[in-house]
């Protein structure tokens, strides 16, 4: 009997051990496809999380560019909007300085000893020496007469670096007197005094004006002819004139430039300094 019960002891243990075993190999089996499930669940969302990281940075990215955009677009438009209202400004200036000088020019500027300009007597003589293959010949010009000035048309305006350039151009036409002597292609003498006409097709007059401070304005006034026209009355020799035109009119546009240039140049500054407060946004 005793022998009967060892044995059955023996099995006893020997089959709770085994389903000790059984046990603990299913829990380990059962937790470790657990554990794998998890981790694939896990790595799911962390994909996804990285996904809508990755989605919303891109997001984000995509609208600060779009805002970047906007205000780079606000950024020239009110670079625009300034410049032109620069431009502006500028323009009613010079158009102010110009519509000035066009009202003064008739009548002068007396307390700046400068006579009324349109038309203009220009007085004394002015020497004349051409000395060409074509021809040998001294003289002068004198009463010479100009008008035109009041003529101005509307200027154009740049502006570069704080520079100002504004350009208008008239046409004048110059009558006087001319006296010439002496000699064309070596054989032909030269003895004539008589009146001449001349017309300047486009003087352009050209105003330089510094911005850098718009308290202290300086005009610098640049005088440019483009086609001169010259007919000489009387002329002892028709056939030879067409050789002398070129010189003669060439010095007849640069002694009218010199003579009205330093005027202009007066009767400008005194408008740019009544008006150049208008100028104080820049």
């Amino acid at each position: 009997m005793a022998e009967i019960e060892k044995v059955e002891h023996e099995v006893e243990r020997k089959v709770e051990k085994k389903v000790e075993h059984m046990v603990e190999h299913e829990v380990e089996h059962i937790v470790e496809h657990k554990v794998e499930n998890l981790e694939d669940q896990v790595e799911d969302q962390v994909e996804h999380v990285v996904e809508d990281l990755e989605q919303a940075g891109e997001e984000v990215k995509e609208k600060a560019e779009k805002e970047g955009e906007k205000a780079e677009k606000e950024g020239e438009k009110a670079e625009k909007e300034g410049q032109s209202l620069v431009e502006k400004v500028i323009e009613t200036f010079v158009n102010k300085i110009i519509e000035g000088l066009v009202k003064t020019i008739p009548g002068g500027i007396p307390e700046l000893n400068i006579p009324p300009f349109d038309p203009l007597e220009i007085p004394g003589e002015q020497d004349m020496d051409i000395n060409t293959f074509f021809a040998k010949m001294q003289g002068n010009f004198s009463d010479i007469v100009v008008k035109g000035l009041t003529s101005m048309g509307a200027p154009k305006v740049s502006i570069k670096d704080k520079k100002l350039t504004a350009t208008t151009t008239t046409k004048l036409n110059i009558t006087g007197k001319y006296r010439m002597n002496g000699s064309a292609l070596l054989f032909f003498t030269i003895n004539s005094n008589s009146t001449f006409k001349c017309v300047i097709e486009a003087l352009s007059m050209t105003i330089g004006l510094s911005l850098k401070d718009s308290k202290d304005l300086k005009a610098i006034v640049e005088l440019k002819s483009g086609d001169v026209k010259l007919e000489l009355d009387e002329f002892e020799h028709p056939k030879l004139a067409s050789g002398l035109l070129n010189p003669i009119s060439g010095l007849i546009a640069k002694f009218v430039e010199d003579s009205i240039g330093p005027p202009l140049q007066k009767m400008l500054q005194k408008f740019i300094d009544q008006f150049k407060e208008e100028l104080i946004i820049l």
